[in-house]
């Protein structure tokens, strides 16, 4: 086994970590993954993107050009503005395989903002996804 101990200053990450947000969505675990691995399906031929809509509900779709398209919606608790936002779904998933059952916030700044995701079974777990452009 070979130990490397580096040293120098790291990047200031927590720049990158959302402190305020324009919209809130409080969301279940399970019926988020469950929509998630839905639009695997098809995202896969999408190079993996996977919309997500935010308006009253959390809607997500993709698009694959020689399969079809596909759509699902999830109850959440929405606060804040409208957006619609893009992500590899892969990111998702794993975070999502991740943490316990319950509720996940998503804090969202923008389209193309930093995305914070928090688990209410596990508070100390803070997860940072870029979206991706459409």
């Amino acid at each position: 086994m070979t130990v490397r101990l580096l040293q120098g200053d790291y990047p200031p990450f927590e720049k990158i970590i959302p402190t305020t947000h324009t919209t809130r969505i409080e969301v279940g675990k399970e019926a988020f993954l469950q929509g998630v691995q839905q639009m695997a399906v098809f995202a896969r031929q999408n190079a993996n993107t996977v919309t997500m809509e935010v308006e009253k509900s959390l809607k997500l779709a993709t698009q694959a050009s020689y399969i079809g398209s596909g759509s699902t919606e999830a109850e959440a608790k929405v606060e804040g503005e409208p957006m619609k936002v893009a992500f590899n779904y892969r990111y998702l998933r794993d975070y999502l395989a991740a943490v316990e059952d319950g509720l996940v916030t998503i804090i969202l700044n923008g389209p193309l903002a930093p995305v914070k995701l928090l688990s209410a079974g596990a508070t100390h777990f803070l997860h940072i996804i870029m979206p991706v452009k459409v």
